[in-house]
């Protein structure tokens, strides 16, 4: 286990392409309960059970390994190798003493399937010491990104859609129809439904988005998509929010698309939860991100600031039969029915 896991620090030796969250570091007593915890998982630094082999990934640049013969390796930036060869152990040193290393020299690359992960544990002006993994580094070569439109071929609106929306809009509307959204938004009557539905028996959901225009009460386009989750943890909610997201990243991308820069539309959900926690503002600190689906939450937040028209949203009784029967009734039931395929 890495030492900063333990120690809750950063670790320098080791970057992600990822961008995380910048809040404060959590008081030493999270810290104090995080070692509690992980005491149920391991002996002293080593976990019980071996997660496997360390895997390469796109999002972490792993620069430091051993070999079998305790042999550091450390690739550098430009895909150069330095070899670092382990001091003549002291007297005081037993067979359990960590290995310390200077300063190597520039060397050839090592045979890659021979490598263990290794991590800096201390490090001083002079020397350093590691820890070498028990199990083998495996670097996967990347696979070819998946057909997440299913095999329809996106709006030239959507061109370039990253792979989280491509599988959150696996069916996106066509041209005409994202011309036709466009035009509601600059006359001020698009009107947007979204819904959910979950198996919670088989753990999948899914949502349903209808565009229709607000005056000529006729229906524009739908997408749905799957939500993205763990099988045990999607809900219906998740699958409302996701529908959420999905519409507000269909606006911006029509906005920008079109230049559109004056327009508005009126979103309808039949979860209130969803609409004010997608809308309302977040109030800064580590707390929301304790909160389930806060990583959806923050998404809609993000998309709002960056849509430059005007978006209400209002609340719609979901299977409504009562006398006063409006047209977004009949947009969330149109949104269900999808949503249930």
């Amino acid at each position: 286990m890495l030492p900063s896991v333990l120690y809750g620090e950063r670790d320098i030796h080791h970057t992600s392409v990822l961008l995380w969250p910048t809040v404060p570091r959590p008081p030493e007593a999270f810290w104090t309960s995080w070692r509690m915890f992980l005491q149920h998982f391991t002996r002293g630094r080593t976990l019980m059970t071996s997660l496997g082999p360390w895997k390469s990934r796109t999002h972490l640049n792993w620069r430091w390994f051993s070999d079998s013969q305790h042999i550091v390796w450390e690739q550098l930036g430009d895909n150069s190798w330095k070899r670092y060869v382990a001091l003549a152990p002291n007297r005081r040193q037993t067979r359990h003493s960590s290995k310390k290393y200077q300063e190597g020299d520039m060397a050839s690359s090592p045979p890659t399937t021979q490598l263990y992960p290794a991590t800096i544990e201390s490090h001083s002006s002079e020397q350093f010491t590691v820890s070498i993994s028990s199990t083998r580094f495996v670097d996967h070569a990347p696979q070819s990104p998946p057909d997440l439109w299913r095999h329809t071929t996106p709006p030239a609106a959507l061109s370039d859609t990253p792979t989280f929306f491509q599988h959150l809009i696996s069916t996106p509307p066509t041209d005409q129809e994202c011309l036709d959204t466009a035009q509601e938004i600059q006359e001020k009557h698009l009107l947007a439904c979204s819904d959910g539905a979950c198996d919670s028996s088989r753990g999948i959901s899914s949502y349903g988005t209808v565009f229709a225009s607000g005056l000529l009460k006729q229906q524009i386009s739908s997408v749905v998509g799957p939500v993205d989750g763990h099988p045990s943890l999607v809900t219906s909610y998740r699958a409302e929010l996701s529908g959420i997201v999905a519409t507000l990243y269909l606006v911006y991308r029509i906005c920008l698309f079109y230049n559109i820069r004056k327009g508005a539309m009126t979103l309808y959900c039949d979860n209130k939860g969803a609409l004010a926690n997608a809308f309302k503002t977040i109030k800064p600190g580590i707390t929301p991100y304790f909160k389930t689906d806060h990583d959806l939450v923050e998404l809609a937040q993000a998309l709002i600031h960056l849509i430059p028209i005007l978006i209400t949203t209002s609340w719609v009784k979901g299977h409504y039969t009562g006398k006063h029967r409006q047209y977004q009734h009949d947009l969330n039931d149109k949104a269900d029915k999808i949503a249930g395929q």
